[in-house]
């Protein structure tokens, strides 16, 4: 398998993940939505420091 078919199907793989992640959290109460987002917020600004 190439290089880049892998790397399609890593991609492919992830998608999937982050929309099964984002249906998962849009179905908890409205006050643990916001506690997600904002985790995920913090570990974004750390992972771009």
């Amino acid at each position: 398998m190439s290089l880049c078919r892998c790397c399609d199907l890593l991609r492919l793989r992830f998608l999937r993940l982050m929309k099964l992640s984002v249906v998962t959290v849009s179905q908890l109460p409205k006050a643990r939505q916001r506690f997600v987002s904002e985790m995920l917020d913090a570990v974004l600004a750390q992972a771009q420091q």
